[in-house]
């Protein structure tokens, strides 16, 4: 009975220690695979963020020029009006120093006529026409020489005319650059938000296997909190069973049966 108590134990003891072998490396072969999920999850959470940061770093970017972008436009326009506004100014005073001097040609045209009818001596007449020649003369002069200024000012003023024409050509230009600027950051913003989305869902999902991982560790506890019943064949001995046939004991129950 001894004998038989011992060899019982000892197989009762083999068949626990082979249990807690394939436990142990049953959960060996799942905390790798969790571990290695857990590193394929963190590669791709540092993949995310270094795009994510990456493309911060391209929107600011982006903001930065597209801010000076919109300030350079707009010293260009204020020193484009300037120019123009001053251009104008010019033409005016340019414009009232023509109209000034067609009146006083005019008026000398009208002294000199008045002089010419009422001088009562021929003899007289000659000299005053002269003198009222040359007066004609130097006015005639001064308004081709204002005509000649008025004609370079337009002159400069078409081509500050042309000048703004292009600025705002080139304005435009910026305008779209700037729309474009603008449309683009806005994708990348929309970019960087799907991107933290996914980051945090990876997070959370690297959290999940992280408790997961922590909750499958390898205790010896599972196997006392469970039944402890072994498979034994039934002999003649055991029990009235033939042809091979087993049942389950418990421990208690299979060494009080070999005692017997």
């Amino acid at each position: 009975a001894t004998l038989r108590c011992h060899a019982a134990y000892s197989y009762y003891k083999s068949l626990q220690k082979a249990a807690i072998t394939t436990q142990c490396g049953w959960r060996r072969r799942v905390a790798r695979r969790e571990l290695r999920k857990l590193k394929m999850a963190a590669r791709e959470t540092g993949a995310l963020k270094e795009a994510k940061d990456k493309l911060e770093k391209r929107v600011e970017e982006l903001t930065w020029r597209l801010q000076l972008e919109k300030r350079l436009r707009t010293d260009l326009e204020e020193e484009k009006a300037q120019e123009i506004a001053k251009l104008q100014e010019s033409l005016q005073a340019m414009q009232l120093q023509v109209e000034e001097a067609n009146a006083r040609v005019k008026k000398e045209q009208e002294a000199a006529r008045k002089a010419i009818e009422e001088a009562p001596p021929i003899i007289k007449e000659t000299p005053v026409i002269v003198q009222d020649t040359e007066k004609v003369n130097s006015l005639t002069a001064e308004v081709e020489s204002l005509k000649a200024s008025l004609q370079s000012e337009r002159k400069a003023t078409e081509e500050a005319c042309n000048a703004c024409t292009d600025a705002e050509a080139r304005n435009a230009e910026l305008v779209k650059k700037l729309e474009d600027s603008e449309r683009r950051v806005d994708q990348l913003q929309e970019s960087v938000q799907r991107l933290e989305e996914k980051l945090s869902n990876s997070q959370s999902e690297i959290q999940v296997l992280r408790q997961q991982s922590l909750a499958i560790s390898p205790t010896g506890k599972s196997l006392t909190t469970r039944q402890r019943t072994m498979i034994v064949p039934r002999t003649p001995e055991n029990g009235n069973v033939t042809n091979g046939e087993t049942k389950v004991l418990s421990v208690g129950n299979f060494i009080s049966d070999y005692r017997n």
